[in-house]
Parts: structure tokens; sequence; C-alpha cells
């Protein structure tokens, strides 16, 4: 297909464009269509026997090419939606966790690979792109996989269980951390074919122990294993549940402050969920069963407290169901239980999360199937015990798995999802208003989009849309819908053309009759399969159609070139079908050419041997000799160079396989290049010219692997990144994404695509600069889910360019005039923030406290992971010091007090009454760890009776900091509102800090400030920060009081952040 641009995005002329689909008869569901595409591919490969012309001569082919694949910061910015990565075949399970220490949460995940077993680990580049894949050994077919500090050294390790191919596998695949993120394997002994895993203390000696589901064993049970406190495990203890356990979740299932086990799994028509309680030390007895009237299989559960009421919940949810089941806790093991449903037919894992960071947890669905497709359901907690309507959220293929960080590091929680059926794991950020980033859908009431071209239709100096569709009542009928730019990107609906007869399998723009309007020219998959072209009026909208019959017995995609060299645009058409007949045979190795009159009218046609079911071709000058040249891609691509008037040597044929090709000069040496897609393998072909038409280096890229269907329908070139090299777009319609392989100028490109998401049916894409600022965007067809009653039409993916035009937003409060420390963290007082009542006594009551607490989850602080801070009556939380001092200093850092976190660091003194109190709240990877002073007096005071109230919260997602504080005010006019304390955070061995306010009185009742590191250029450390000191407190502590405990969240520990008209060839020339 011809299409004419620039290198630059300015620079794009809207002559020609069309589009391309194959074998679309019986429309049953867009997926069999190109399941049928890929069988058709395949078939291509033992066709062309007696075809006349030669091999091509000294190809060269290259297996990939020599540079490696690197995606860069940036990759994840460029489209607002969310970003894809190459993370490995049948992604089952995926976690989130800091594996670096550098303060942004990477991504680690299991695989169900029956050949290839490896667990992938993906680092986080800083700002939401994720690096390539580090692969590490596995068992067959991994099924789960969970984060924490397996040894105790304060970062952060790996387990995967795995049913192995004989589903009878044993051993557990442990990752230990080395701290910068690469991880030492060993193995551990326990479990049958596991399903499902646990990680949790469960015996409350502060390391985490080991829990699965022994899904194919026959012993009906699951199995504990207890961590050594080194990695090691003794042996397994098992519990019989009954047949096929297969979900688990540990939590305080009866508030005695230890974590239970909450076991799913399918009996007959029925699901079971079995409770077993913990003695204290991971031993475990059934203490009761609940029965959900549901008939599905597999099922898989979570725990929360939803409704806050001080107590764990669960939900329940199973493949083959669209409901997902409540069970509220009301105490005594008694549950109630409630039914939503989400329209998702399968879930295959539940996430609870506070994915809107309202202080509330939510709960996620990964969706494999159903009238929405491939997708996350999300079920909002409103805050009073109950959830809103079900969210859809548009994923990859088949999402098996999903986890919540924040990824970009922008203060919002986004999502990663481990897509089951392709080799994508895919990053979701989360927007400002709280939706998950996807591009928008504009209607135009097609039940099957199939294809879009581009060009300035009406005129007005903004690049439109023309739409090919197939309608399924009444059915071998469609229409092209010609969709206008509002200037800024988005379109509404103008002209509709009918088919002409079928489906439109492609449509392409060009200036048939020379008036300088773009008109449209397409082919319709419908006998006697002509090729159909409208007449534009120059306004936008179309004159007429005009049948024009061929001699075909299946066509594939209509273009145009100036074959003849009269300067008009002539028609070619591919024929894909064969047979029965002779006739048939002999024109399915022909490209058809019907050669303009110089009106938009054309003369019968005539063929051009090509090899045999050819789907695409275009025309350009290959050899500069001045003469149009005929390409075409099947299971071969065939060159058949000009000989002038309209006619053509035999062709050469080159092993490149393609549904679809474009042009253009990819190593910048002045001749045409050439690109292909096959649909077959998802395999990317890169051809380059010696200059003489001959293509002597032939390279293979891999694209986006998926199981059954096909990928890699449709390519286009441009340069997506402003770097001055072109770069190549496919369509992947079946992985609901377009690939980019981001090239490197001299004609070889990234081995790995970067992935943006789109919507179901893109099995067609177009570039331009849809929105005229100077960037090439994408567009291609669009369907929401799998149902014709759900929005379908055209999607555009605009380009933001590489990186957010600003580093960092200013914040407007105190913190606009406060530096960022060179660790990079930086204060914002401009938030807002829900108040957490804490609700477990310290018990610290008089002058001069330090005492130890557990955190519950590794919060990593100035580059450390710490699970245990020391909690000061002074208004600190301190790390690796336990300071007692009650004199605050004025400016921080102060060295004595080392990593201290200083909400209202003064000289305080807890009374009889009042108290510090703490609690964990949420879930895994987003718990929430919150030290509340409450009611407490200033030592100096007048009044003693009088306090004040405030409270620190470190957040695990992100690793922020958050001081609120709900009074201020002592009765004291020289100690109210901070007048005499030190509020901030520091380092105070390598002398940072960043620091609020110093004997001020700024602070007020319901002021939050929120401290984080930002994740662009900062200096970088140089100081040795201090090992972790446990300080023992400096009085005899009061026996903490247990009978109200909040029992901390058990869900696996996560530590986190701290942080044509003519054909006029202007070069570099994109033929498509």
């Amino acid at each position: 297909m011809l299409r004419l641009t620039t290198g630059s995005a300015t620079g794009i002329s809207a002559y020609f464009r069309r589009s391309r689909m194959s074998r679309l008869r019986h429309w049953l569901h867009l997926m069999l269509i190109l399941m049928g595409l890929a069988l058709l591919t395949e078939q291509l490969v033992a066709r062309g026997a007696g075809l006349e012309g030669g091999a091509g001569q000294g190809a060269q082919h290259a297996a990939s090419p020599a540079r490696e694949a690197t995606p860069v910061p940036g990759d994840a910015w460029r489209f607002d939606t969310w970003t894809g990565y190459e993370s490995g075949r049948y992604l089952e399970g995926v976690v989130s966790a800091d594996l670096n220490a550098d303060g942004a949460p990477d991504v680690a995940w299991a695989r169900n690979d029956f050949f290839n077993n490896t667990m992938n680990v993906q680092l986080n580049l800083g700002e939401g792109t994720l690096g390539t894949a580090v692969a590490y050994p596995a068992q067959p077919q991994s099924n789960d996989i969970a984060a924490g500090d397996l040894d105790g050294d304060g970062d952060t390790d790996l387990v995967v269980i795995s049913q192995g191919n004989d589903l009878a596998n044993h051993t557990v695949d442990l990752y230990l951390n080395n701290g910068q993120g690469s991880f030492i394997h060993q193995t551990a002994v326990g479990g049958t074919g596991p399903r499902k895993l646990a990680l949790a203390d469960l015996d409350n000696d502060g390391d985490l122990d080991l829990a699965m589901t022994n899904y194919w064993a026959s012993t009906n049970d699951i199995s504990v294993l207890k961590n050594n406190g080194n990695a090691t495990f003794t042996p397994e203890t098992r519990y019989t549940v009954g047949f096929r356990p297969s979900g688990i979740t540990a939590a305080d299932l009866d508030g005695d402050n230890d974590r239970d086990l909450a076991v799913a799994r399918q009996d007959g028509s029925t699901l079971k969920v079995h409770l077993l309680l913990n003695d204290g030390n991971a031993g475990f007895s059934l203490a009761a069963t609940l029965t959900l009237s549901v008939a599905a299989s597999d099922p898989v559960v979570a725990s929360a407290d939803w409704d806050a009421d001080g107590d764990r919940d669960l939900a329940v949810a199973a493949i083959g169901t669209d409901q997902v089941h409540i069970l509220w806790n009301t105490g005594n093991l008694m549950f109630s239980p409630q039914v939503i449903y989400t329209n998702g037919f399968s879930s295959f894992e539940l996430r609870a999360a506070d994915t809107d960071a309202d202080g509330d947890t939510d709960l996620l669905s990964a969706v494999g199937s159903g009238p929405a497709g491939a997708a996350l359901m999300l079920l909002p907690n409103q805050g009073n015990g109950s959830f809103g309507s079900p969210v859809m959220i548009e994923a990859g293929s088949n999402p098996h798995d999903v986890d919540v960080a924040d990824y970009n590091r922008d203060g919002r929680p986004d999502l990663a999802v481990a897509n089951r059926t392709t080799t994508t794991g895919g990053i979701h950020p989360q927007r400002a208003d709280g939706s998950f980033a996807i591009p928008p859908i504009y209607l135009t009431n097609s039940p099957l989009p199939l294809s879009v071209a581009k060009a300035d239709f009406d005129g007005d100096g903004d690049i439109d849309v023309a739409e090919g569709d197939g309608e399924v009542y009444p059915p071998d009928t469609g229409t092209v819908k010609v969709m206008l730019n509002q200037g800024d990107g988005s379109f509404v609906l103008g002209d509709t053309l009918p088919s002409g007869g079928g489906y439109v399998r492609s449509v392409f723009a060009s200036d048939l009759n020379g008036d300088g309007a773009l008109d449209l020219v397409w082919a319709p998959d419908a006998p006697p399969y002509p090729f159909v072209y409208a007449l534009n009026n120059g306004d936008g909208t179309f004159g007429p159609i005009t049948i024009q019959n061929i001699q075909t017995c299946g066509t594939g995609q209509a273009t145009t070139a100036d074959v003849d060299n009269d300067g008009d645009q002539d028609v070619l058409v591919a024929n894909n079908r064969s047979g029965p007949s002779a006739f048939c045979e002999a024109v399915s190795r022909t490209v058809r050419v019907a050669l303009n009159n110089g009106n938009g009218t054309f003369q019968a046609d005539y063929g051009v041997q090509v090899f045999p079911l050819p789907m695409m071709a275009i025309g350009a000058d290959l050899n500069g000799d001045g003469l149009t040249d005929i390409v075409a891609s099947s299971a071969q691509v065939s060159v058949a160079l000009g000989t002038g008037g309209g006619q053509f040597a035999p062709p050469v044929i080159y092993d490149a396989r393609g549904t679809e090709l474009a042009a253009s000069d990819l190593d910048a040496d002045g001749d045409l290049d050439m690109a292909t897609s096959d649909g077959s393998t998802a395999t990317a072909y890169v051809l380059r010219n010696n200059g003489s038409g001959q293509f002597t280096q032939i390279t293979a890229y891999p694209g986006e692997i998926i199981s059954g269907y096909a990928n890699g329908m449709a390519i286009d070139i441009g340069d997506l990144d402003g770097d001055g090299a072109l770069d190549l777009v496919v369509s992947n319609g079946s992985g609901n994404n377009v690939g980019v392989y981001f090239g490197h100028g001299d004609g070889t490109f990234e081995t790995q695509q970067i992935r943006y998401g789109t919507h179901n049916c893109l099995i067609d894409l177009s570039l331009a600069d849809f929105n005229g600022d100077g960037l090439l965007d994408i567009a291609g067809p669009a369907c929401v889910g799998t149902s014709f009653v759900t929005p379908r039409g055209i999607t555009v993916l605009l380009n933001r360019g590489s990186l957010p035009p600003t580093p960092t937003p200013t914040p407007a409060g105190r913190c606009a005039s406060i530096p960022p420390d060179p660790f990079g963290y930086r204060c914002d007082d401009t938030v807002t923030r829900p108040w957490i009542n804490a609700t477990i006594n310290t018990g610290i009551i008089g002058d001069d406290w330090v005492i130890s607490i557990p955190i519950g989850f590794s919060f990593n602080f100035y580059g450390q992971s710490f699970t245990i801070v020391n909690v000061s009556s002074n208004g600190n939380l301190q790390f690796t010091t336990g300071n007692t001092a009650y004199l605050n200093t004025c400016p921080l850092p102060n060295t004595a007090m080392g990593l201290m976190i200083a909400p209202f660091w003064d000289d305080l003194y807890p009374p009889e009454g009042a108290g510090i109190f703490y609690s964990v709240t949420g879930t895994a990877p987003n718990r929430i760890f919150t030290v509340e002073w409450r009611n407490i007096p200033h030592r100096d005071a007048a009044y003693t009776g009088t306090g004040i109230t405030f409270e620190v919260q470190l957040e695990e997602g992100t690793g922020d900091i958050y001081f609120l504080y709900q009074d201020v005010d002592f009765g004291d006019p020289t100690l109210n509102n901070g007048a005499s304390a030190s509020v901030g955070i520091q380092n105070g061995a390598a002398g940072y800090a960043v620091q609020y306010s110093c004997n001020q009185a700024v602070l007020s009742a319901g002021r939050v400030v929120r401290f984080y590191r930002f994740a662009g250029p900062t200096a970088t450390p140089t100081a040795t920060v201090p090992a972790t000191l446990t300080p023992t407190p400096t009085r005899t502590a009061s026996p903490i009081p247990t009978a109200t405990n909040t029992p901390l969240p058990t869900a696996t520990p996560t530590p986190t952040a701290t942080p044509a008209a003519e054909f006029r060839v202007f070069l570099p020339l994109v033929l498509k």
C-alpha cells in the first residue's frame, strides 16, 4: 500500500492509505477470523510449484540483528494507554516489589510453560518503563508467585510454585535477592502439583512461611512449610481439606492475632471454602466450611477488611461464572454472603488492594473471557461496607493475574497484568481521574470494524480516517464510513458508503481522477470479488460507488500506483484465493492491474505474475530507473521489476512472509527497503535494498506470540520517538495492542517490541499526525469486548513524546519553597489524606520513651529496607538509632538521630488516658503503617491536660510518608502549631534533610504534608548509611494490651519505594 511520508511527522502526506483482512466470509467471531488467516497463511508455504521467475539473488538471512533490545525511559509515557513488554510465554502470575532498592516497584512473572521453564524479572527504569526480562530457572508449569524477605536480610526475595509437567511436582523455587535485583536460585521440598500460594508469618516468629494448595495431589490436602528464618524450611505438614483445593489466602479470621487459612475448591455443583484456624505456631485445624451455590471450577480467594469493622472478610470467584462472592465476617467464624455480578465469564485471580488511594480496600478480578472480552473487573469499595458497580479495565489477551503498585511514581496506584495467551506483561497507569489509561473509541456503529485509511478528505488541513467494516445482518454486506477529524485528533461520523457487496477487507485513499481530492477504493469480500471506488466531491462527501469486476476468485487488498508511469493512479488488487478450477488456480498467481484512463475510470484488468495467493501488492521504483515496480506479499515476497508501459519482468522471490507490507528507506542509503508483517507467526521481516531492486539482507524480528490466533496483521512505518530513525509499527489484533520495533537508523531494529494497549478488533492501523502537534499518532479499528452491542468504531493513540514535559509539579503551598534533598526526597503540603485511627497501644506512658514496634511490611527509607521502627514519645520515628532526645534541633539534620521521620519532634509527655497507637491497614502491596500520637501534652505546657493529636503514615506501595495533624493546640501560644517543634525527615549520617518547619507556628488542624522521593534526576548520595540498630527502651515498658488489637494484614509483604494523488517521492519515503 502506497503511503508517502517523510521521516518526520511534519512532512506527512495524506495521499495514500488502505488496509487488509482475509477470509471473512462466515463471521462468527473476530478471533475465528484471525485463526483462519493464520491457517491460510500457513497453507501458502506449500503453494507456488511451477512459478516462473528466479529466486532472490544473493539474499542473506539473519535470525535477528546484532543489537540487543533495550527499552529506554519514556517508553511507558509515549501514549496514554497501557504499555506491554516481552515478559515471556504463558504468563500465569505477577508480583511487584522494589527488588533493587531504587524506590521504584519492579515486576516478576511466573510462567506456566511446558518447555521453557523460567521465572522472569523486569526491573523498573524509574518512571514505569520495564527493562528487558531476566530469566531464572524454574520448575515446569509455574502457577503462582509471591514476594517477601525470606532470609531476613532486608531485601525482597521471590518464591514460585509449579505443578510440573507430570502434575506431581514437589519442588518449590526460591530466589534470594542480593539486594540489587539479582537472585540466587535455590529450592525447597513441599507440595504436590500445587496451584496457589500464601506467603505469611504463620508461626509468629517474624519470618515468612509458605502454605500451598496441592491441586493435583490424590491426598486432597494443603502443605505448610515453616521458615527457619534463613530461607530454609522445616519438612512440610499437610492438612486435609477435600478434592482439588485451589485458592488460598492467609488472614486472621477469628481475631486472635495469628494468620488462619481460607482454602477454596470446587465440590460438584458448589464451591467450598474451608476455614483452618491457626494455633499460633502454624498448626491448623479445620473449624468451618462455607458452601456457595455456584457451578464453577478452580476458585480463587482473597481477604481484606472491606467493611472496616476490624475483622477480615473473604471474596471468592471462579472459572465459569461471572459471580464474585463477598463473605462478610460477622464474628465467631460466621460469614454473611453477598453475590456481585461482574459481566466477566471467569475469574482467574482476585486481588485486594486500595486502587484509588482513598484508604479502603477495593477488589480486582482478572477476567479471562466473557462479554467484556479480556479485561480486569474492578469492584470499588464505597467505604461503607459495600462495593460500587463493576468497572471494566481493558487488558491484553486472557489476563490471569494482576498486582498493584505505583510503577510510574506519580502517587497513584497502577496495575501490572499477566496476559496468559501472549508473551506480554502489561503496566496499566492510573490517570488523575481514577480511570486506567486506554485510548478512546469514536463510534461508527459498525458491528465489525476491519480496516482504516487516512487522508484529508474534507480539505480542512487535518487528517481524517475512512473505516471499512462488515455487517452481521444481513450477512456478506459492509460499508465504508468517513470519520472527520475535529482538528484535535477526535472524530465524528461523516459519509457512509455501501460496500458494493461483502465485507470491506481493505480501504485505500488515493486521487483517482486528478482533481486533488482524495478518493476511496476498496475490495469487498463477496462474489464476484470486484474492486469498488467512490470519488470525493472535495468536501469529504462522496459520489455514488462504481463497481468494476476483475478476473479473480477472491481478492486480497486493493491499492493504487502509477503502474504505467502516465501520471495517474492505477489500481492493483491481490488475488488470495485459488482452485478448484484451472482459472482460479491461474489467477491466484497474479496481481490484477486496472489502468486508469486519467479521469477515474479504468480499463479491463490484466495480470502481473507473482508468488501464489498474494495478500497485498504495492508499486514503487525500487531500482531507480524511473519505472514502477511491483512488490507482493504472500508466503514469499515477490518483486517484479517494471519494463515500461505497465509491463513487468518475471518475479524474483524472497524468503520473507507477509500478510501486509510497507516500503521506506530504512537504512538511509537513498533506496527503498521493504518491511512485512506475517499474521500467522507474528514475525516482521525487513528486506534491505542494495540499490538495484535486489534485497540482499533479510532479517526476521519476532513479534507477540499468541496461542491459537494471529498477530502482526498490519504494518506501517514512521518515526514515533522523534530520534530521526524510522520505526516499524504492527497491529496485534489478538493481543489488543500495537507493537513497535524502534529503529536504529541503519536498517536494524530492536529485537523486542514495546506494545501499546488498544481495544479488540485492532487488525489494521495507520500512522499520521492526527492532532497537529508534530508527532506521529496511531489509528485503527476498535471494539470493546466480544458482543456486537458493545462500542465499535475507530481508536486513536495520540503520541505524547518520550517523557513528561515537566519533570515534577511544583507544590503551591509551603513546600513550594523547600528544595529536595540530594537523595530526591521532597514535600507537598497541598494534598489531602484520610485519617486512620490506629488501634494497637504501644504502652508508652511517661517521659522520654523509645520502643521498637513492627512495621508489618518492609519499608524503604533512604535506600534501606526496614521491618521495625523505633517510636519515640517525643514525636518522631527512628530507624537506625534509639535516641530519647527531647530537645529538637534547628535546622535538621541531627547526626545523633540517624534516619528519622519527625512529624512533631518536641518535648512531649504521654500521660494516663492518652497514648501512642499504631496499626497496619490495607493489603499488600499497598498497606499503610500508622503511628498516632493521641491527646499528648507538652512537657512544659501550662495546662498539662491539653494535648495534641497527630499521626504519621508510611505507605508500602509508594514509599511515601504522610504527616497528618488533627489538633496542634496545647493551650500555650509559645508551643502551639509547632512553635517549638522540628518537622521533617532526615538522613543524619549523610547530612540530608527535608525540613518542613523548625520552631515555627505553621501547623494547623487538618494539615497534611506528604514526603516522597521524586524519580527524576537528582544528586546521587555517596555517604554510607549506618547499619540498622534495634534500640532498647530507656525505661521499662508497660505491657502492651492485646484485647483491642486489630490483627495485622497478612498478604504477601512487598517492600517498595523510597522514594496519492500523484506519485512524488520524497526520501526517506514510506510506501504503504
